[in-house]
Formats: structure tokens, sequence, C-alpha cells
């Protein structure tokens, strides 16, 4: 078919080709096509990160060209191309209430008060995209903590992570070249199949893999109203590992290796009505 074109005033988007193998994007993809005609802002997104994605000084690396440092990553740059991007300092304690969206992305050490701050915006009807770490292969701070866990956030949340530990997947390992130049299946940088994929929810349905490196295993609290749904789930040839094990060989790991014969999830969408994680109150500075 034809595409099909929305216009109004001086705003115009366009879909370009309706597919019919996307019919189950099809209303997603119309109904943001009229919303950035008739929107005059663009929907804002704020970050919290733990991570350089919004570029860097040159002084913070020790780089042979150092100048590429300053340069943000390309998902922000490509996010600024459709909404406006706010950067939200790990020292802040409030968040403005015009937010649409709100991203973790690996939230390391936050203060009580920021912590807060995301608790209040989720109960204020907020929506959040949460992505956590066991190991961070990106991080490059000081110290041997890599992890990235809010424990009372996650736990109102309704599930646990352990920090600690990551899922080693030998049915979805993915084949490494080793800095002795050999190659082997490393289980802890997982390389997912459809069939690891929610096919009922429109996030997930249409994908077909993903690359997730050193990723954490979710796991579903006590009951609770909220609603707990697997997005992607690992194989049952998978085991929860300790990250200091990374340094190992695949040989040492798969020599102690018991898999644990169920699925971990690695993504799962919560909602419903939250509880607050401060039932005391604000925290004190």
């Amino acid at each position: 078919y034809l595409g099909l074109a929305a216009v109004a005033a001086d705003q115009e988007e366009s879909i370009a080709s309706l597919d019919p193998s996307a019919e189950q994007q099809l209303e997603y993809s119309i109904t943001r096509m009229i919303a950035r005609v008739q929107t005059p802002t663009k929907p804002k997104i704020g970050i919290i990160s733990g991570l350089p994605i919004f570029g860097a000084s040159p002084r913070s690396f020790s780089m042979q060209n150092p100048s590429q440092a300053m340069q943000p990553w390309f998902f922000i740059t490509e996010l600024r191309k459709t909404y406006d991007v706010q950067e939200i300092n790990l020292s802040s304690q409030e968040i403005d209430g015009d937010i649409d969206l709100l991203v973790l992305l690996h939230p390391k050490n936050l203060n009580n008060q920021l912590q807060y701050a995301i608790d209040q915006y989720l109960l204020q009807g907020g929506r959040i995209i949460v992505c956590i770490d066991p190991f961070a292969i990106m991080d490059r701070s000081p110290g041997p903590v890599k992890a990235s866990y809010l424990q009372n956030l996650f736990k109102s949340w309704g599930f646990t992570m352990e920090a600690s530990k990551a899922v080693a997947d030998f049915d979805y390992a993915t084949r490494l070249r080793t800095q002795d130049n050999r190659v082997e299946n490393n289980p802890f940088w997982i390389s997912t199949l459809p069939v690891a994929f929610n096919r009922d929810d429109i996030i997930t349905s249409e994908l077909e893999s993903t690359a997730d490196p050193v990723a954490g295993g979710l796991k579903k609290e006590a009951a609770n109203n909220l609603t707990y749904e697997p997005l992607l789930v690992s194989s049952v040839n998978s085991a929860l590992e300790e990250t200091f094990k990374l340094r190992f060989g695949v040989g040492e790991i798969r020599k102690d290796f018991i898999p644990s014969k169920e699925t971990y999830d690695l993504a799962v969408k919560i909602s419903g009505f939250f509880k607050t994680s401060f039932p005391d109150g604000p925290p004190a500075a």
C-alpha cells in the first residue's frame, strides 16, 4: 500500500508505506504521527545515568584521540531528533513534573534524595525505563564495583536482582575472540533467539535477537497488585553465576556449571498502582 501523511498547520509527518507485516504496530505508528503534528513542543525525556552518555571532557579519558570522548553516545543524538532530551545530574534532588518519560541507565550510587524524587515521579503517574546492570562493561569509573541496583525502589516495584550475579546461558552463548586470539562461546554474552521474546507485547513482538553482555536475572517478588510481564527470558540451559567469573575462561565456567533448568527474566514490564518506597516520608539530607 501507499503511505500516509498527517498535516496540521506547518507541521507534517508521514509513513512512507503501510507494510502488512508490521500491522501490529500500525495503530501505534499512526497515533505517533498524529501526535507529532499536533504537538508544538517535543515530548521531554529525562535521563539519569552513571555513564558518560552525554559526552565528557577529554581530561576524563586516556585516549589517543580525546576529542571523540566529548561526543554524546549515538542513541542520545538520535533521541534528540524527536524528543527534548534532558540530562538529570546524579546530585539532583528533584525531577521536573513536565518530563514525559524518565530513563535510568546504569543508575549507580544514586543518593537517597534523588531516589525519593524518582519514587514521587512514579507515584504521580510517571513512566520509567530502567536499565540496570550486574557488571557494566562500559563503566570506566575507578573501583571494582560495576553494578547498579536500587534495592529500596525495586523491592516496592515488585522485583529483585542479585547485583553480584549475571546470567550464564550456554544455549544463547556468543562467539567471541579472546585476548590470546582464541574463539570461544561465551555464556555471559547472551545472544537471544526469537523464542526468547514475548510475542504478545508490542515492545518485543517483532524482535528476532538482542545482544546482552553480562545480563542480570530479574525475579518477581512476593505477590502484589502490580502486573509483572516478562518481555525477554533466558533459556533453561542457564544459571546465575558470580560476575567475578568473567575473568575465567569458558572452560573453567563450564567445568562447574549446573543449569538451573528454569528461565531467568532479562527484561520485564511492570504496571499498575505503585506504593511509595519511602513510607516514612522524605529521607534526611
